[in-house]
């Protein structure tokens, strides 16, 4: 695949490789959280 991009579009490909990348473990992390219960702890207030 990588020989049959141009050149200019390697940049912008990265970036929304990174993008995509960020936004799937942010995903991944928050379904986890919210499933292991622990949003609830993080959340709680400290009194």
């Amino acid at each position: 695949m990588a020989y049959t991009l141009l050149i200019d579009a390697i940049p912008g490909l990265s970036g929304a490789l990174w993008i995509v990348t960020l936004l799937a473990l942010q995903i991944i992390t928050n379904i986890y959280f919210l499933g292991s219960g622990l949003w609830t702890v993080l959340l709680a207030e400290v009194d």
